[in-house]
């Protein structure tokens, strides 16, 4: 057992409100900030300067030329000063800026010491050249959530004005000792619509997690909405800005990969484990991207490997990254190379709350040396094997069992129970391949083979609940006579999922029970239930359709009235209109006579 000492580091954000006297006193500062960091910053990217050079250059020249300034913000422009120029050195490196120097174009004052700022009973009391002020705040939970758990306050203070309105940003530190086995490992592969995980412990492989997060799908929907926002108008607008912030991808993306990140380290804790992933940077995703089409180079560009990766750093456990450089194409038993993997796609029963859903999963497999592999399964072992054996090769241990280890298919979604099992590494070198995989395997029968297999599983399942053939027809949308054929066992699909059962019922299979959240009604209190609902909504539909028709003949009524007055109002314009031709020539009547 091997110890290490981890600091983690957390910000919080609070939204603090000030007077008008505070606020104005704050401006002052946010403008004389501004142009120290503008000198510190080209003096730092023209000659690499540190924070204590800065200070031997900088510091007597601002406390001369603003003696009123708290100096632990000409200290914080230090810090800012130097973050900025890193970041830019950095930029240039990498070809994204092409300028001489950074442009200061937003500013977040930095308090860098706590003897001018310190934190009691919602208030933040801040040193300023007007005396001390004080930035009220409404209740956080996660600030106090830090402030009881151990956390330490870091004596640096970082806040910007927006408006009427200050947001400060607090930083916590704090220390973790990471127990973890080097022999324990939790390997972890991200794929696009995945992450595949494998467990080894003593270097043994246990278990395989396939996390289905769907990022992939998540991406190209969200890119085809974009597209039908922005066609032919300037993203630049308030109107598009409104609809593109509503569609609230990066929260959905975000939410999926905190979930998995929360499983892996529930799965390395538990193990005492050492958390191995690939080391997919930059530079490789831009490689990825050269010979990509403007669709896939999208989607690699969308891929949230590094962001998986940073929030599995933020996270109390230890994380090692090696090559993924030929985890995929290789057998991780026999060391042979996979020439090719072919798509198939699977079905499973998923019990929700009120119906079965059914869950697509897209596999990639191979048949190596009697032995059908996946490809991110394989990919998942081989980063495990590549931390494990210290030559690098890519082969497994003798002790690993291959033949006995299910991959566990789970859905973020639905709790952290697995839904299905699927065993990969099967032994087929004695040629008997089943009926079923042959029926899968034709592209004719096979989308007839799997409605019929999931419409007699549903079937069955329903008949055991103790629901009729003539409601399982009608539930299930099918003749009476088919639902009669799939549980007297004279289809295939009824005569497997027959034998099926009775092997689940002798103990000879594993049964697999779905997580549910809360208990679930049996199917035909379910139908009760909706059967009811839609009496009531035809009634609601009917008593809704009188209302109409009575507002329509009130309408018509009205109409009517509408169009009697208008003809009144049209006969008074026009006796108006004569009374006015009636005055105007009397008047020139008038006129004429005067004369």
């Amino acid at each position: 057992m091997e110890k290490l000492l981890k600091t983690l580091t957390r910000a919080v954000v609070l939204e603090c409100y000030v007077d008008r006297f505070v606020r104005r006193a704050l401006r002052e500062i946010e403008g004389v900030y501004r142009e120290m960091l503008v000198e510190m910053v080209e003096y730092a990217v023209k000659y690499k300067a540190s924070q204590e050079t800065l200070h031997n250059v900088f510091y007597e020249k601002f406390r001369e030329r603003y003696p009123w300034l708290p100096t632990r913000v000409i200290k914080g422009a230090y810090r800012d000063a130097v973050r900025r120029a890193k970041s830019f050195r950095e930029r240039v490196k990498k070809g994204k800026v092409h300028k001489d120097k950074p442009e200061v174009k937003r500013v977040t004052i930095t308090y860098s010491d706590s003897q001018d700022w310190r934190l009691e009973d919602g208030i933040i009391k801040l040193r300023t050249h007007r005396g001390w002020v004080e930035l009220h705040y409404r209740n956080h939970k996660q600030l106090h959530r830090y402030l009881c758990s151990g956390w330490r306050l870091a004596s640096e203070l970082r806040f910007k004005i927006l408006g009427k309105k200050v947001i400060a940003y607090l930083t916590f530190t704090r220390e973790f000792d990471v127990n973890y086995d080097p022999k324990n490992v939790i390997a972890v592969d991200v794929n696009e619509n995945n992450v595949t995980v494998a467990v080894f412990k003593d270097g043994s492989l246990t278990d395989i997690y396939r996390v289905e997060t769907g990022l992939g799908r998540i991406v190209v929907a969200y890119s085809e909405r974009r597209k039908r926002i922005t066609q032919g108008k300037s993203t630049k607008t308030r109107e598009v800005r409104r609809k593109l912030r509503r569609l609230r991808e990066r929260e959905r993306k975000q939410d999926v990969l905190r979930k998995t990140a929360k499983l892996i380290e529930k799965l390395a804790i538990e193990n005492r484990a050492v958390i191995v992933v690939g080391n997919i940077n930059e530079k490789a995703k831009e490689r990825m991207e050269e010979d990509a089409n403007s669709k896939l180079r999208h989607r690699i560009h969308q891929w949230s490997v590094r962001k998986l990766v940073e929030l599995l750093d933020e996270k109390p456990i230890h994380v090692v990254k090696v090559s993924e450089r030929g985890t995929s194409s290789k057998d991780p038993f026999t060391g042979r190379r996979v020439r090719r993997f072919k798509p198939l796609m699977i079905r499973t029963a998923v019990k929700g709350l009120k119906r079965v859903k059914i869950l697509k999963i897209i596999l990639r497999i191979a048949k190596v040396s009697g032995r059908v592999l996946e490809r991110d399964v394989v990919g998942a072992v081989n980063i495990g094997l590549k931390y494990l054996n210290t030559d690098g090769s890519l082969v497994a241990l003798g002790s690993t069992g291959a033949h006995g280890v299910w991959v566990k298919l789970m859905n973020l979604h639905r709790g952290p129970t697995p839904q299905t099992y699927l065993k990969l590494f099967t032994n087929i070198e004695s040629g008997e391949t089943p009926e079923v995989l042959g029926l899968i395997r034709d592209p004719t029968e096979r989308a007839t083979w799997m409605d019929s297999l999931a419409i007699a599983a549903a079937a069955f399942a329903r008949y055991k609940a103790g629901m009729s053939v003539s409601q399982i027809a009608e539930e299930l949308g099918r003749s009476e006579a088919a639902i009669r054929n799939h549980l007297s066992e004279k289809t295939k699909a009824g005569k497997l999922v027959s034998e099926t059962y009775e092997k689940l019922r002798r103990s000879e299979l594993k049964l697999v029970i779905p997580f549910i959240k809360t208990p679930v009604a049996p199917p035909s209190e379910e139908v009760k239930v909706l059967r009811e609902e839609v009496e009531k909504l035809k009634e609601s539909k009917k008593a809704l359709e009188e209302k109409l028709k009575q507002i329509q003949q009130e309408l018509e009524v009205k109409t009517k009235e509408i169009e009697t007055l208008q003809s009144k109002l049209n006969e008074l314009v026009s006796q108006v209109k004569d009374v006015k031709d009636l005055a105007l020539r009397i008047v020139d009547t008038v006129d004429k006579l005067l004369k």
